[in-house]
């Protein structure tokens, strides 16, 4: 029998006191209905909208602002990212940002959400940052586990120079060191550490990712090519069960935890609470980029005929990066912590003749550190994601699709094909081809032989471009329809999960891989038998259940 969800509510304030937060949109002190408008509290939004800092410091804050709305019924409460006006008339909506959150500061405080979720059965959905190209850290009416304060200070991060996995018997795991992180940290404050330690870590690009939510999708990096993918580099994790039961896990206990939160997706199996990541030496770092404006018809086509020429070899030499064009401009920016400066030219040739023959820009320059190339040009470019509303698909390329003439003539037909739709198209070099596979995860197991991540985007306004469900569902038709082409190149391999169309087809294989997904739903059974976790295309959820109805929902035509 379902307790009442107020006198639960009750029981839950009890438990956890004033960590207990009622939630609002981030944008609620702008609007006049249902109000009270708040001119000083908006200025303050309307200035920082942009800032990611202040958006993952917000309960109802995300990044990708339409999952912070009802998508399917046009309504929300979005922060308008061209103008700072906001019309008298407009309604704020609650949304899918949750009702109410457990700001966690103990293993306590998730095992009462937990309690309150199964004498409920509202959702519950896990939170940190709100870095989420698929919103599954929001849902209406639900309660959201709040981990972000589970971080330094409060949670301080730990270096153990000779670590050895909990419960190991000696000899069984050499030591090594590592970093110990709260599942609340993020990439900025866990590069700041390393440094101040003259260590580094493998993470994500983009400071304000949580070190959690990251490995959870397996967790790529510029880097990946040679030191492997996320779940690669963690050595134990700690989480909080929905059965309430604190379990540490790594390669010698409770190994089926270890697989299924490496690359098994967020949000379904528990709450990470603590994760311990290998740390990597301090090491210089060549640089290669180029900013290709201006190129006509001709001038991209080879510039693609050269990136799928160079792929496997560049794949085989360490490098790794990102390629963004879009119908403006061309970006290369790779990075390899393994070779010297004379290799940089040789492999980098065809580019730089090219560069030549364009008068375009291309450079190479060696970092100090990754922490060098972090402060330098990734952390400046983290602002002007708060506001934006996203749609993305992605897909790996295997080695079969550059191997040949008709193969790569194929593939840049099709990378034609993506940048004339409008959208925005990256070729990621993030895959482990250099890596010495010796555990196993839940990732895909295309993931170890792939040569490039294929990823495509829109992003709009959802102030002003997407108040209705027909204009928000074509965003998202748009990008999974352009994904089609590379689907058709290169099936029955892998995606990366938190990179993943909204409506991929068959998504437990593209995910996973039907042996590991086989694996993942025994372990769901065993650990969540009540499927209290839920999250869309998750392990054991149900796209029919309420808590998802407000995603986008596909239709043949608008």
């Amino acid at each position: 029998m379902l307790a009442r969800a107020s006198t639960a509510l009750d029981r839950l304030r009890e438990a956890v006191g004033d960590r207990l937060i009622t939630v609002e949109p981030v944008a609620k002190p702008c609007y006049s209905n249902p109000g009270p408008l708040d001119r000083t509290q908006c200025g303050d939004i309307l200035t920082n909208k942009t800032n990611d800092i202040f958006i993952s410091n917000q309960p109802g804050g995300y990044f990708y602002s339409n999952w912070a709305s009802c998508q399917s019924l046009g309504q929300g409460c979005a922060i308008p990212l061209s103008s700072s006006r906001i019309s008298s008339n407009a309604v704020c909506f609650q949304g899918s940002v949750p009702r109410h959150m457990v700001n966690v500061h103990s293993v306590a405080d998730i095992r009462a959400a937990f309690e309150y979720a199964n004498s409920t059965r509202k959702p519950l959905v896990i939170k940190n940052t709100g870095h989420d190209w698929k919103g599954r850290s929001a849902a209406p009416d639900s309660l959201a586990v709040w981990t972000h304060n589970l971080r330094a200070p409060d949670v301080p991060i730990l270096l153990n120079r000779s670590f050895v996995p909990e419960g190991c018997s000696p000899g069984r795991v050499p030591s090594e060191p590592v970093f110990h992180f709260g599942a609340g940290e993020t990439w900025g404050g866990a590069y700041d550490f390393a440094e101040a330690n003259n260590l580094a870590v493998l993470g994500g690009t983009c400071g304000t990712v949580g070190v959690s939510g990251w490995l959870h999708g397996g967790g790529h990096s510029p880097l990946t090519p040679v030191y492997g993918m996320g779940v690669d580099n963690v050595r134990q994790v700690k989480v909080v069960l929905p059965s309430g039961e604190e379990v540490t896990a790594n390669e010698c206990q409770n190994r089926h935890i270890y697989f299924a939160v490496r690359g098994g997706g967020g949000g379904t199996f528990g709450v990470v609470t603590n994760v311990t990541y290998k740390a990597l030496p301090k090491t210089q770092i060549q640089e290669f980029t180029a900013n290709l404006d201006g190129l006509d018809a001709a001038g991209i086509t080879e510039f693609f005929e050269i990136l799928t020429a160079n792929a496997k070899s560049w794949s085989e030499s360490g490098w790794g990066g990102y390629i963004k064009t879009n119908a403006l401009n061309h970006t290369i920016t790779i990075l390899n912590p393994d070779i010297t400066a004379n290799k940089v030219e040789q492999d980098m040739s065809p580019l730089i003749a090219f560069c030549n023959k364009i008068n375009a820009i291309c450079e190479a320059k060696v970092r100090s550190s990754w922490y060098d190339y972090y402060k330098a040009y990734l952390q400046p470019t983290d602002a002007h994601v708060g506001t934006w509303s996203g749609a993305v698909a992605s897909r790996l390329l295997p080695p079969r699709v550059f191997e040949t003439e008709s193969s790569r003539k194929g593939l840049v037909s099709t990378l034609l094909e993506l940048h004339y739709s409008n959208l925005n198209l990256w070729i990621m070099l993030v895959t482990p081809t250099r890596f010495p596979h010796t555990t196993t995860s839940a990732l895909h197991p295309s993931w170890k032989d792939a040569v490039w991540s294929v990823r495509i985007n829109a992003k709009w306004d959802q102030y002003y471009d997407s108040i209705t469900p027909s204009s928000n569902n074509r965003q998202f038709k748009k990008v999974h329809e352009a994904m089609e082409p590379i689907r058709y190149l290169a099936p029955n391999v892998g995606v990366s999960i938190n990179e993943a169309d909204i409506w991929e087809k068959d998504y437990e294989e593209a995910f996973w891989g039907a042996e590991n997904y086989a694996s993942l739903a025994k372990i769901k059974a065993e650990v969540d038998p009540k499927n209290l976790l839920s999250v869309w295309q998750g392990v054991g959820s149900h796209e029919t259940d309420d808590q998802f109805s407000c995603y986008p929902q596909y239709v043949k035509s608008f």
